[in-house]
């Protein structure tokens, strides 16, 4: 399995270059499929997603599909899903998209379809894949506007991620969340990303991560 979890996408170039080296031929002769659904619920500016686009434009994809998930039935998304090579996953609230993955069957076509596609989530995209999202209401963090009880994730992997750290969620608050899970928890700043291939973690970009639970509940700087 191969994903690349970030906090605000494919910002610079080490993290681009992690994608393309993820890849299984050039850019130009695969399709990347990108779900927006985690920003459905919000009124923020949506020009994020000209950066999105630039930045798979910019590493030069042959096709960029563009499918809400919660727009269209399982008869339509999925045939989308399967013609790409990579899956894209924005950010936004990530009880929505958790909550919406659900109720599209994608949380369970999705581990079928990582076995032969490369996956990138950004932040809620990021977060949805591990253990649980509770990380998600750290800090003042997302509103659980459809009254989730299940706050369960995918667990694709077995640790979880803080992205936007510090950006938006405290070392201290990072600190607090990993003594109540028994996962490793990796913390990184809006410049980074990690790397997951074949259960191997790499961090790539220009910024900085942190790991918690490693070996012990106190964070040290990697």
């Amino acid at each position: 399995m191969k994903l690349l979890l970030t906090s605000s996408g494919l910002v610079n170039a080490p993290i681009r270059q992690a994608l393309i080296n993820m890849l299984p031929t050039a850019p130009a002769e695969l399709t990347v499929v990108v779900i927006p659904t985690a920003k459905n619920r919000n009124s923020n500016d949506k020009r994020v997603f000209l950066r999105i686009l630039q930045s798979l434009d910019q590493i030069g994809f042959g096709k960029i599909d563009w499918v809400d998930i919660a727009g269209i039935t399982k008869e339509y998304w999925l045939p989308r899903l399967t013609a790409a090579d990579v899956i894209y996953v924005c950010g936004g609230n990530t009880y929505y998209l958790l909550n919406e993955l659900r109720k599209s069957g994608l949380d369970t076509e999705l581990p079928k379809l990582l076995e032969t596609r490369v996956y990138v989530g950004d932040s809620a995209g990021a977060i949805v894949v591990t253990p649980s999202i509770d990380i998600a209401a750290v800090d003042d963090g997302d509103e659980n506007i459809v009254g989730l009880t299940d706050t369960r994730g995918l667990h694709l992997v077995d640790f979880e991620v803080s992205p936007h750290t510090p950006e938006d969620v405290s070392i201290a608050g990072n600190t607090r969340y990993a003594t109540t899970i028994k996962y490793p928890l990796y913390a990184f700043d809006d410049n980074t990303a990690l790397q997951f291939t074949d259960g191997n973690i790499t961090f790539v970009g220009t910024g900085e991560h942190r790991a918690f639970n490693e070996s012990t509940n106190t964070p040290e700087l990697t």
